[in-house]
């Protein structure tokens, strides 16, 4: 293919019909504009002007081919344009690094944000953020690049185009108003709750997922007063004793109210928050840094 620099020569000649005008023009010599021009029609297998001692005509084959010419020097432009913004935004990056992180709504009960202020504290140099989403979201988030970690439950789809690291292993536990009959006990088939009106957390989130697994296999499905993100509306209807819950015990310590109380069920099952990364994906300096600290800190916490 000729060099993109014929191309440029052949538009502008297209333009001034003149040698002498467009190399004044370009900054290049007569002589090598052209052999330029000369090179680009043997090249194309086209006479592209019509010569004469002064100046030149487009050809019919020229006319032709002038849009086209025209189409890919923009499109030229373009790309150097966005190879420009990515040097910049690299640039950017070196002298000022950063890390967005998305999450499942469970920064506070989980001290995300804590881990996130111990490592400010180590590096400095590298800001660290996140924000909540949508559980749905995260994964297009994480396939597109938008982001380059995340901290979730595993994705009711599977987790196989991801690498992940544990962060947080807790039991599920049923959350009863301290008037339920079973209040007192230290635990409790799930099953005794098959009757209770059940109180669950909305079905975008995984743990809803989770929790209506559990109650399968206990051979019931749960008759589903209210269904939230927020696990504290979930906590304040169980105070009114409008209802039971299931929630992770990490979510019940949280927002726990004063005439709730949690109670262990048998069978006993856990969930689990993750970091996690698309499998494959070459992480970026700092986002590299971030999963590297939270894997160190997993190996202490799971001692």
């Amino acid at each position: 293919m000729p060099n993109i620099q014929y191309y440029q020569e052949f538009a502008a000649l297209s333009h001034y019909l003149s040698f002498s005008k467009t190399s004044e023009e370009l900054c290049v010599s007569q002589s090598s504009l052209s052999k330029h021009i000369a090179a680009l029609e043997q090249e194309l297998g086209l006479t592209l002007f019509i010569r004469n001692s002064k100046n030149c005509a487009l050809s019919d084959a020229g006319r032709e081919i002038l849009p086209y010419v025209e189409q890919l020097l923009e499109a030229h432009r373009s790309i150097e344009q966005i190879g420009q913004e990515q040097y910049r935004k690299l640039a950017q990056q070196r002298r000022n690094p950063q890390i967005c992180i998305a999450s499942c709504p469970l920064i506070g009960a989980y001290r995300i944000a804590d881990f996130m202020a111990h490592f400010s504290t180590l590096h400095p140099e590298i800001a660290v953020g996140t924000s909540e989403f949508e559980p749905g979201l995260i994964p297009q988030m994480l396939n597109s690049g938008d982001v380059e970690l995340a901290f979730v439950r595993p994705f009711r789809t599977g987790m196989s185009d991801y690498d992940s690291i544990e962060f947080v292993r807790e039991d599920i536990i049923a959350v009863l108003p301290k008037s339920h009959p079973l209040a007192q006990e230290s635990f409790i088939p799930l099953a005794a709750l098959k009757n209770d009106p059940m109180i669950l957390i909305g079905e975008q989130a995984e743990l809803h997922y989770v929790c209506m697994q559990l109650c399968q296999k206990a051979g019931f499905s749960p008759a589903s007063r209210f269904n939230g993100l927020r696990p504290d509306n979930i906590m304040a209807l169980v105070s009114l004793n409008m209802g039971v819950a299931l929630l992770s015990q990490n979510f019940y310590e949280y927002y726990k109210r004063k005439n709730t109380v949690g109670v262990r069920i048998m069978p006993t099952a856990s969930t689990s928050i993750r970091l996690i990364r698309k499998k494959g994906h070459k992480l970026s300096r700092p986002a590299q840094i971030f999963w590297n600290f939270i894997k160190e800190d997993s190996k202490n916490i799971h001692k």
